[in-house]
């Protein structure tokens, strides 16, 4: 395992869901004490969507490093 800016960075496949639900359990923590509110939007769905943009990103960054 190895560290990067303080935060535990997974190694090993055995490792990796354990690791996503630590992350998981964050972003639902933080999301929570967020002062933002979306009135027309629940917690679980901006979490979803905001994880769904962040995917997007790394996927369209891993795209423009690959070319």
């Amino acid at each position: 395992m190895g560290v990067y800016g303080g935060s535990r960075v997974a190694s090993g496949c055995e490792n990796d869901d354990e690791y996503i639900k630590e992350l998981i359990g964050k972003e639902a923590s933080f999301v929570s004490r967020c002062c933002v509110s979306f009135a027309d939007c629940s917690t679980d769905c901006w979490l979803k969507f905001a994880r769904l943009d962040a995917i997007e990103w790394v996927f369209n960054v891993c795209v423009c490093f690959s070319a």
